[in-house]
């Protein structure tokens, strides 16, 4: 296959300044050699999960800021019947409704269990993570483009090399600015029950944020640790915009992740909760 500018890969031209960047990194997967053809995937950040054991059963994930720290969130779950009927216009706090609250501290990337008052008491506006940023499976709208079909990020018809091959899922910010991405390293697989999520991809998953007006990258990727190929993970922006919350649809587990990665720096990563 030709990988040199202005030339189709898989019927799809590669924007020239990501060239080099595609080549190395296609290179050094087929050798089975650690990430390094980008510099971008070597010496990556990470974020570990936080378990949240609170948290005992599926649910609706809801995020909104902490009013008294700008850089801690408060994370609530819904049960089924306690989210529709929240979901009716027009939506309050959630305060009605009962539930474990976690606050995540970005400093010490920890949660905690806290107070529901803390929650009750809140005035940000909430971020309803089960709620589709633009259409089914959040695809997302031109320019920049999640083509479902062949898990590709696209910039009108032009592919956008990704960290992981494969991509899995886009969510775009509140402002419609800035797009999340969640790719695998591997290759998709289908499965036979669409209706548990219709297949799953290999490798490491990454973290990605790019800008909708010209499809480049901001910053640089993060890796999810402790993944599994069949972890069916979702994304979910802050209702500021400024942090990205990963989850399981289980809600076992969170990665979350200051939109730049460079915020990383600095700051534990203990990868658990305190109780």
């Amino acid at each position: 296959m030709d990988h040199r500018p202005g030339t189709r890969n898989g019927g799809l031209a590669v924007k020239p300044d990501l060239y080099r960047c595609r080549l190395g990194r296609r290179v050094l997967i087929s050798s089975v050699i650690v990430l390094i053809g980008c510099g971008k995937e070597k010496n990556a950040p990470t974020v570990r999960p936080l378990e949240t054991p609170a948290w005992n059963e599926y649910g609706h994930l809801l995020v909104r800021a902490d009013p008294n720290d700008g850089r801690a969130l408060l994370l609530k779950r819904l049960h089924n019947d306690q989210y529709l009927m929240w979901g009716r216009p027009p939506k309050g706090s959630a305060s009605q409704f009962g539930g474990e609250i976690y606050r995540y501290d970005a400093r010490a990337r920890l949660l905690t269990v806290v107070p529901r008052n803390e929650w009750n008491q809140a005035t940000s506006p909430i971020s309803d993570c089960s709620e589709p940023a633009s259409g089914p499976g959040h695809a997302l709208l031109p320019p920049l483009v999640h083509d479902v079909p062949t898990k590709r990020l696209l910039f009108n018809g032009t592919l956008v090399p990704t960290a992981g091959k494969t991509v899995l899922e886009t969510y775009l910010n509140p402002d419609n600015t800035h797009v999340a991405v969640l790719s695998a390293e591997g290759a998709y697989r289908k499965v036979g029950f669409p209706f548990l999520g219709g297949g799953s991809a290999s490798g490491r998953r990454f973290h990605q944020v790019f800008r909708r007006a010209d499809g480049t990258e901001i910053g640089r990727p993060v890796v999810l640790e402790e993944t599994s190929n069949d972890d069916d993970i979702r994304i979910c922006w802050s209702s500021d915009g400024k942090t990205i919350v990963y989850y399981d649809t289980g809600l076992t587990k969170l990665w979350i992740v200051p939109v730049r990665a460079e915020a990383l720096e600095g700051t534990q990563n203990p990868g658990s909760p305190r109780d």
